[in-house]
């Protein structure tokens, strides 16, 4: 079976946005012709979170900011593409610090409670079957805490080996990623599905809410077909994937 991703590489010093040039590919090419290019770029000045935040992409060669596309076959649903990519890269991370690592729903990774990765997988209207993962990670620094919404780290801090090397850390996000679109191909999302409540209840031990419904409880089981199961008071209750944009951890 041939690999799927990071069949070609482009490396940029600096440019606005990865995922954009990615896009520019597949709209060129078509979606095979951009098919397992992954770009990486040592500086990104105008890189995208969700909700349209910016992601800070740090000092040149301090970082990983990266784009990968897939085209078809894609897994189904297609949502999976990002949940594997984020459990993928949060495998890496718990292998390379000496610190609890959760992934926060629905792609964000921290060390403890900070931040230190974000991921955004988007689908592009001008181009059919095919999807574009984009990834920043902060290896070496982090943003300055003014003007933050939320706690923010780098992985560097919390190596008990030092010094990090990006290459390393990369190489072993692209194998994860590699292997479970491999499993998802073969044997269906099962396995994926298994993984994703262990890393929920990681990050979330006491359960969750919805801030759109207020729905809360303990996490129960998740699934691409039922969503994620709540329990709470001997009662269960099921919410669709579609509807979980954002999820809130429940403390203790």
């Amino acid at each position: 079976m041939r690999r799927r991703i990071a069949q070609a590489i482009r490396i940029e010093e600096s440019c606005p946005s990865t995922s954009d040039l990615v896009k520019e590919m597949a709209a060129a090419h078509g979606a095979g012709g951009a098919d397992g290019l992954l770009v990486i770029a040592e500086q990104q000045t105008n890189g995208r979170g969700r909700r349209t935040r910016d992601w800070w992409t740090g000092p040149p060669h301090a970082n990983l900011a990266l784009s990968i596309g897939i085209a078809a076959p894609l897994p189904q649903p297609v949502e999976a593409l990002g949940l594997m990519a984020a459990c993928a890269l949060t495998e890496v991370i718990e292998r390379t610090v000496a610190a609890p690592v959760a992934m926060k729903w629905p792609n964000d990774v921290l060390i403890g409670r900070a931040k230190v990765a974000g991921l955004l997988c988007e689908m592009p209207a001008k181009v059919s079957d095919f999807a574009v993962i984009g990834m920043g990670v902060n290896v070496h620094a982090a943003p300055p805490p003014e003007g933050l919404a939320y706690d923010a780290t780098c992985i560097e801090r919390h190596s008990p080996a030092g010094r990090v090397d990006r290459t390393l850390l990369l190489a072993g996000f692209l194998m994860g990623l590699e292997r479970r679109l491999r499993i998802f191909q073969l044997a269906g999302p099962a396995a994926l599905e298994v993984e994703m409540l262990h890393r929920l209840r990681a990050w979330a031990p006491h359960g969750v809410r919805d801030p759109r419904t207020s729905t809360k409880g303990q996490l129960q089981a998740f699934s691409f077909q039922d969503g994620l199961c709540l329990r709470a008071q001997n009662t269960q209750k099921d919410l669709p994937l579609a509807w979980l944009s954002s999820l809130e951890r429940l403390d203790a």
